[in-house]
C-alpha cells in the first residue's frame, strides 16, 4: 500500500500555521495532524519587564498585604515566572487575562516530594484576575528568598518574555502515545522512512519551555504508576490566591 495523501487543511492552529513536519512524514500529515495540540512557545525578550508583565526571575506582582509563599520548613519559595494572559497568545481553556505566578521550593530538588508528585506542599501557583493595586516593589527588587537557596534559574533576572504560536505533539515517552502506538500506521510508516518508531518521532518531540499543548517529563510520566492512577494531561494541580 502505497503512502497516504495528506490534506493541507489538517494540523492548523489558531494562527492558520500547519504542523511542522519532517519531508520524510509529510505523506502521513492527515494521520499526525489529529495529535496537535495549540502551544505557545517562550524565550528572552529585550527591554525590562513592567510590574504587571511576563517575565521569569526578578519579583514578581505583589500587592500589599499579600504574603510571600513558604514551604514546609518555612523557607521562602523561589519565584520562577509570572504570565500575564492578556500578553500571552490566546489558547484554547486558558484564560484571556489575569496573571499567574509560579513558585518552587528554594531545596536542592526545588521542592519536589520525589515519593508522592501530587503533594503540592513544595510548589505554590497563584492566580490574581487583575492587579487590586500597586505592587510592592518593582521586578528588579530583591526577593526574600534566601540567597543560598538553590534556583531553577541561569540568573536572577527579570527577564521578559516573547512568545510564538506553535502547534505541539506529545513526548514519546509520554502515555499520550500508547494511543498513538496503536493508531497509527506504523509498519507503512517504518517501511516508508526505512527507521524504527522511536526515531521516526524524535524530531516531533517537543522542545523548550511552552505553555499548552502537551506535557512532558525530565525523567519520567507520574501519571503511568498504577498507584497514582491516569489523570489528564491538562489537569495539573495549582494552589491559587487572590
Amino acid at each position: 500500500m502505497g503512502a497516504p495523501e495528506h490534506d493541507e487543511r489538517i494540523g492548523r492552529s489558531m494562527t492558520q500555521e500547519p504542523l511542522p513536519l519532517p519531508g520524510e512524514l509529510e505523506p502521513f500529515r492527515y494521520q499526525l495532524a489529529p495529535y496537535a495540540k495549540p502551544a505557545v512557545t517562550f524565550g528572552a525578550a529585550d527591554g525590562a519587564p513592567g510590574v504587571g508583565d511576563c517575565h521569569v526571575g526578578g519579583h514578581p506582582y505583589l500587592p500589599h498585604g499579600a504574603p510571600w509563599p513558604v514551604d514546609v520548613r518555612g523557607v521562602p519559595m523561589t519565584f520562577v515566572l509570572q504570565l500575564n494572559f492578556e500578553q500571552v497568545p490566546a489558547l484554547p481553556g486558558f484564560p484571556r487575562a489575569g496573571l499567574l505566578q509560579w513558585f518552587v521550593g528554594a531545596d536542592e530538588v526545588l521542592g519536589q516530594l520525589l515519593g508522592n508528585p501530587r503533594v503540592r506542599d513544595g510548589f505554590d501557583v497563584r492566580y490574581f484576575p487583575g492587579p487590586s493595586g500597586p505592587s510592592v516593589v518593582e521586578p528588579g527588587a530583591p526577593t526574600p528568598t534566601p540567597p543560598e537557596a538553590h534556583t531553577p534559574l541561569d540568573r536572577p533576572g527579570p527577564v521578559a518574555m516573547a512568545f510564538t504560536p506553535a502547534l505541539d505533539m506529545p513526548d514519546w515517552e509520554s502515555v499520550e502515545t500508547t494511543r498513538l502506538q496503536r493508531d497509527l500506521p506504523w509498519s507503512e510508516i517504518e517501511r516508508f522512512t526505512g527507521r524504527d518508531r522511536a526515531d521516526v518521532w524524535e524530531p516531533l518531540n517537543p522542545q523548550g519551555g511552552r505553555i499548552g499543548g502537551y506535557p512532558s517529563f525530565v525523567q519520567y510520566d507520574p501519571r503511568r504508576s498504577t498507584r497514582l492512577g491516569r489523570c489528564s494531561s491538562s489537569s495539573t494541580p495549582t494552589r491559587t490566591s487572590a
